[in-house]
């Protein structure tokens, strides 16, 4: 009887017994936003992570892959000098950033499009929005679908 006690909890014990069976756990490197203005996180934009930085005049993307191993880093050159970013919305595939700046005294709006490497792919025109001495402040509303904005 005691040995069978003994054979039943030894087949127990080594038949529950799946080697190599653990729980993996992903480590991406160290990202530093101590110095950031803002920063955002974009995933799955066609595989990749793409993570934002807004360094106040300083824009830069770091790509990470679906394993969050750094890709690459690319900087973000907007098309005016000393602009301000509004607004950053996430298409299915690409990601608008919409800024805003100044020159002598009107406003203006302008937006880009950047892919999932952070490669720019069409520059919008930029829009008036108002003759002003301070910025004025702008808001939007973006579509349920995000293909549709509006400032305001």
């Amino acid at each position: 009887m005691n040995r069978n006690i003994i054979f039943f909890i030894w087949v127990l014990f080594f038949g529950c017994y799946e080697p190599g069976n653990a729980q993996k756990i992903t480590v991406s490197n160290d990202i530093n936003i101590r110095t950031n203005y803002a920063y955002d996180i974009f995933p799955d934009v066609k595989g990749n992570i793409l993570f934002f930085h807004d360094r106040g005049q300083e824009h830069l993307f770091e790509i990470f892959d679906s394993e969050l191993k750094l890709k690459t880093t690319r900087d973000i050159e907007l098309p005016a000098k000393n602009a301000k970013i509004v607004s950053m919305q996430k298409a299915d595939t690409i990601i608008n950033i919409f800024y805003q700046w100044k020159e002598e005294n009107t406003f203006y709006i302008g937006a880009c499009e950047y892919d999932e490497y952070g490669r720019a792919l069409d520059t919008i025109r930029p829009f008036y929005i108002q003759e002003s001495i301070t910025s004025p402040s702008v808001r939007f509303v973006a579509s349920k679908d995000k293909k549709l904005m509006m400032f305001f």
